[in-house]
């Protein structure tokens, strides 16, 4: 992005120290897309997504692309939409993540919408320095940050089955406000990782009712 384009959070983060990381993004979709957004308008851009999914008319009530772009794929229509909104050149891939992807870098944001592809990325492809899973339905969601060399005993424990997964009614189960909530949380967390600034490490919230539980970096309370 242009420097003008960075003035008002200059004090906040270094755009040569953004635009340093490398992030990869796995799904397009609610939380993804915001994600994205989000961090291409901080500076940071070496940004790759994968998804393999098109548009569809019931994204429009919680993912960020325009009615006009229905039936698209979502990765060939963020990359067009974010370097309209930020003048970033994301690198998009149409295509599922197997077990033959190995992911290195700084940051794995595991943005998809199942527990099977989130036991793969941890079983077989985590290799970069973090990796942030953030999980959303209707007006809930948690955010689980592990980085290299930590135990992943914890982790590990909130990997259930689908089968196992709460199922919510068609009706009831996305919302924007949810969508760009976390999205935020995840931008900032990011942020803090790069700066070596204390982070949140684990977020529970119920956005419905208004509970919100999170434990930083330095197991505290917040």
């Amino acid at each position: 992005m242009r420097p003008e384009y960075m003035t008002r959070h200059l004090d906040i983060l270094d755009p040569k120290l953004a635009a340093s990381k490398k992030i990869t993004v796995i799904g397009a979709g609610a939380i993804g897309s915001f994600t994205v957004l989000a961090l291409a308008k901080m500076g940071f851009t070496d940004i790759t997504v994968y998804d393999d999914d098109v548009i569809d008319p019931e994204n429009m009530n919680c993912q960020f692309y325009p009615i006009s772009m229905i039936e698209r794929k979502k990765v060939d229509a963020l990359k067009e939409l974010i370097t309209d909104y930020t003048g970033v050149t994301i690198n998009a891939i149409d295509g599922r993540v197997g077990e033959d992807h190995v992911f290195e870098g700084d940051f794995l944001i595991c943005a998809v919408d199942n527990m099977k592809t989130r036991k793969n990325l941890f079983q077989y492809s985590w290799a970069c320095d973090t990796l942030i899973d953030p999980r959303m339905a209707a007006e809930y969601c948690t955010m689980e940050v592990l980085r290299q060399g930590e135990s992943t005993a914890n982790y590990n424990a909130t990997l259930y089955t689908d089968e196992d997964a709460v199922q919510e009614r068609c009706t009831a189960k996305s919302t924007v406000y949810t969508s760009v909530l976390i999205a935020g949380e995840i931008c900032k967390v990011v942020k803090d990782i790069t700066k070596g600034e204390s982070y949140i490490k684990s977020l529970e919230w119920d956005i419905g009712s208004g509970s919100r539980l999170a434990w930083n970096s330095m197991g505290t309370k917040l």
